[in-house]
C-alpha cells in the first residue's frame, strides 16, 4: 500500500498492489572437489527442472544435465535452469585444481648395444613407475637399472603427494 500526502502532510490518495511469490525449483551442484589439472571431473546436479552446466568451454557435454568437465585450472562452475524459465534456479561449485608434478628423468648413457644395461635417473615426485615394466629392474624405484633390446624410450610416471601424475 502506498499513501500520498502533500507536503503540509494533508492525505491525498492511496493505491495498492497484490505481489505473488513464486517458489524457485530446487537445483544443488555438487560436487565441491580438489583434483589435477587436466582430471575430468563429471559434475552433477540434483533438481527438479531441466538445466545444463558453464562455462562451456571446459564441459565436454555441455547441453546435458550432468556435464563432464576438464579441469585446466582452479574455478567456479555453474550450473542453472533452463533461460527462459519463470524464476529459473542457480547453484555454483569450485573446483581446486593441484598442478601436474615436475619429474625429471635422465640416464648418462646414450650409445648402447642390445642387451646392455643402462642406469635411469628421476626425481622430484613421491613415488615412480617406469615403463615397459618388462625391461626395468625395479619399475616402482626412482633410480633403476634396465636391460636396452631395442632403440626407443623408457618412461617413468611420477604420483606426487596430492595423487597427481605425470
Amino acid at each position: 500500500v502506498v499513501d500520498v500526502f502533500t507536503a503540509a502532510g494533508c492525505y491525498v490518495s492511496s493505491d495498492s498492489m497484490v505481489i505473488s511469490l513464486i517458489d524457485v525449483p530446487a537445483l544443488f551442484a555438487m560436487p565441491e572437489d580438489t583434483v589435477c589439472l587436466n582430471d575430468t571431473l563429471l559434475l552433477t546436479a540434483t533438481a527438479t527442472t531441466n538445466y545444463f552446466w558453464y562455462p562451456e568451454s571446459e564441459l565436454v557435454n555441455p547441453a546435458q544435465g550432468d556435464a563432464d568437465a576438464i579441469i585446466s585450472q582452479s574455478g567456479w562452475f555453474y550450473v542453472a535452469g533452463l533461460p527462459g524459465e519463470l524464476c529459473p534456479p542457480s547453484d555454483s561449485v569450485y573446483i581446486f585444481a593441484f598442478d601436474l608434478p615436475v619429474l625429471n628423468a635422465s640416464t648418462n648413457d646414450t650409445i648402447l648395444c642390445g642387451g646392455d644395461t643402462i642406469h635411469l635417473f628421476s626425481s622430484g615426485v613421491n613415488s615412480y613407475l617406469w615403463s615397459p615394466p618388462s625391461f626395468v629392474f625395479d619399475p616402482d624405484s626412482a633410480n633403476t637399472d634396465a636391460i636396452t633390446m631395442y632403440s626407443g624410450y623408457f618412461i617413468v610416471t611420477g604420483i606426487d603427494t596430492n595423487q597427481c601424475m605425470n
